[in-house]
Parts: C-alpha cells; sequence; structure tokens
C-alpha cells in the first residue's frame, strides 16, 4: 500500500446524512482522489479510538492519513511518535479542554467559547475554537473565520476546519504535499 488510512469508530459514528463531516471529505474527496486522481492504493485502520493505534505501525508507510473523533494525549500520540508525513483531521473532533493545546502539531494556544458540559467534565468541539495561535514556522494552508483552519508543521498537515468550497481541489493539494514529502 501507498499509504495508511485511520478511521476510527469515534470518527465514523458521527458521519452525517445531510452535512458535510470530517469523514464525509476523508471518503468522497481525499481517498477518491488518492485512488483515481494519484493512483494510490491504501490500508484502512478502523479501531475504536486512535489510542489503539502503534507508531511502529504506521512507520511502515510512506504516509499516513487519520482522522480523530477524539483528541487526548493518547489518540494524538501515535502520530506525534509516526516518523513518517501525518495528516490529521481534527474537523468535527472533541476533547476535554485541557487535553488539546499542548499536542496539536504547530499550535502553541488554542482559545474556546463556553463548552457544553457532560457529567463532571468539560467537553468541546475543536470546530468551537476562537482563537487560535500557530508557532511562526506552520504554514497556513487556509483561513475560515479569520482563524487558521489547516495548516503544515514540518511533516505534519493538521485540518482543524473543513473547506466549504472546492474540498477535491483542497485533498489534491493536501495529497500533492504529502506524496513529495
Amino acid at each position: 500500500a501507498d499509504f495508511a488510512v485511520i478511521r476510527p469508530y469515534t470518527a465514523r459514528s458521527v458521519r452525517g446524512i445531510d452535512h458535510f463531516t470530517a469523514d464525509r471529505f476523508l471518503t468522497d474527496n481525499l481517498l477518491e482522489t488518492a485512488v483515481f486522481d494519484f493512483n494510490l492504493k491504501y490500508d484502512t485502520f478502523e479501531p475504536f479510538d486512535c489510542s489503539e493505534i502503534q507508531s511502529e505501525e504506521l512507520n511502515k508507510y510512506p504516509f499516513v492519513v487519520a482522522e480523530l473523533g477524539i483528541i487526548s494525549e493518547k489518540t494524538l500520540q501515535p502520530f506525534l511518535d509516526c516518523k513518517k508525513p501525518c495528516l490529521l483531521i481534527l474537523a468535527g473532533a472533541e476533547s476535554e479542554i485541557r487535553a488539546i493545546t499542548p499536542q496539536i502539531p504547530g499550535v502553541p494556544k488554542i482559545v474556546f467559547e463556553e463548552p457544553w458540559q457532560t457529567g463532571n467534565s468539560k467537553f468541546v468541539l475543536i470546530n468551537a475554537a476562537i482563537q487560535i495561535e500557530l508557532e511562526d514556522n506552520a504554514n497556513i494552508l487556509f483561513f475560515k473565520n479569520n482563524q487558521p483552519a489547516a495548516w503544515e508543521k514540518e511533516n505534519r498537515i493538521v485540518i482543524l476546519q473543513l473547506p466549504e468550497k472546492n474540498p477535491t481541489d483542497f485533498a489534491k493539494e493536501v495529497l500533492n504535499r504529502l506524496v513529495s514529502k
């Protein structure tokens, strides 16, 4: 296979019928483009969440494409430890606030609106970010609502918000970046 795809249940389970989700972007834009335009083959891993993935397994592939339904230190760690280029699709993911900022590549700080609560824990959808600060050497790929929505930091590409227009063109741009590394 030319690359690995990680589609955890926590991301697949929120795939909407009537709206554009990270999983729909992954399957309908990114993977279709990879197969039909780039002639690439991929292996798919479908764990419950990304904490079940081992970075050693990911290192067997030239690059990795992963969507995360839940963001935490444990779900991000396999991709932070991976030595290969990684695309991290975080759009629509949720996290406990304290778990987010230090682990996302290129992001020293994210500010959120008031989170919604479940039980005793405070959770927030990553899409609710109202202020995102990037490190100086992060290359912004596009903005949404005057905030960085996707960026590249070293060999990591992070998609925090999905493009509203031309998602297939954006998928081609991202694949070009991954294939050329």
